[in-house]
């Protein structure tokens, strides 16, 4: 097999993920659903991107770890996103969107 196969399958894992504790959250409405949802309590929490998918997809924004924001219900929290490979006019490896068009991307400037 490759990593390609099984994917679009509901439940799809890559290769690399099988057997790691804890849940496997898929795409960005998924994404936002399950941290919002763990935001509501104290917790230390560690989430991993897919490298793999990001380098080959020529290492992008929409292939980079995702961002979710909800620019109609802001939170009174403030979203902060650190990463050394976040390119002043380029958000390179972050995946900024807002999650009422999640597969448009916010500027760089904006985000």
């Amino acid at each position: 097999g490759t990593n390609e196969e099984g994917k679009g399958v509901p439940g799809w894992v890559p290769p690399h993920f099988k057997g790691v504790p804890g849940p496997i959250v898929h795409g960005k409405k998924g994404i936002h659903a399950f941290l919002r949802k763990s935001l509501n309590s104290p917790r230390t929490m560690a989430v991993r991107d897919c490298f793999m998918h990001w380098r080959d997809q020529g290492q992008v924004g929409k292939a980079g770890k995702v961002f979710v924001l909800d620019s109609v219900n802001p939170q009174t929290r403030h979203a902060i996103f650190f990463d050394d490979n976040i390119r002043y006019d380029d958000a390179h490896i972050v995946d900024a969107c807002d999650i009422r068009n999640p597969e448009k991307p916010i500027p760089l400037p904006r985000a």
